[in-house]
């Protein structure tokens, strides 16, 4: 005759192995969650870090636009229709820059004369004369005042899934 202690452990060895199955399970799903979780946090980190560098290519771009007109004492002739390498474009002759591709910023912007490291492609960037904005508002006497210019830049990151789009007014006075 078996006795009581004899019965407990028999019963109890196909539970112990159940339990320790079911632990196990929990532990995989948990470790495979938090890997998850880990690599689309790499992800993210990498896309700002992607977005950052466009940013950045971008804003190198705008600061070369405005260099080119800050040293100029002679108002630069606007181009009044979109032509390839011009320097500045005259007021709506400039499509809506945001909705452009990569063959029009390539055809018809500025290329940024610097390097950049980790960019798809040199940022690229147009002028465009926005106007005269004078001193004063007395219209029965000639006016000093200054040329108004939009600048607006395009960079890429590691990708050129990431574009930033910049955009600037810089004014200049003339002699």
């Amino acid at each position: 005759m078996k006795t009581l202690l004899s019965l407990t452990r028999s019963q109890e060895r196909g539970t112990v192995l159940i339990v320790a199955l079911i632990m196990l399970l929990l532990l995989t799903m948990l470790g495979v969650s938090a890997m998850r979780g880990t690599t689309m946090e790499e992800r993210m980190a990498g896309n700002m870090r992607d977005q950052s560098v466009a940013f950045q290519a971008a804003e190198a771009a705008l600061r070369e636009g405005e260099g080119w007109l800050a040293p100029l004492a002679v108002q630069p002739s606007p181009c009044l229709t979109l032509t390839a390498g011009c320097s500045v474009f005259a007021a709506g002759v400039l499509p809506d820059l945001s909705s452009q591709t990569d063959a029009w910023w390539a055809t018809n912007g500025q290329t940024y004369s610097g390097q950049i490291a980790e960019v798809a492609a040199l940022p690229r960037f147009v002028r465009e004369e926005v106007g005269f904005l004078p001193d004063n508002l007395d219209l029965n006497r000639p006016s000093t005042g200054r040329m108004v210019y939009r600048i607006t830049a395009r960079g890429t990151g590691q990708t050129n899934d990431s574009v930033v789009i910049l955009q600037t007014t810089y004014a200049k006075r003339f002699n």
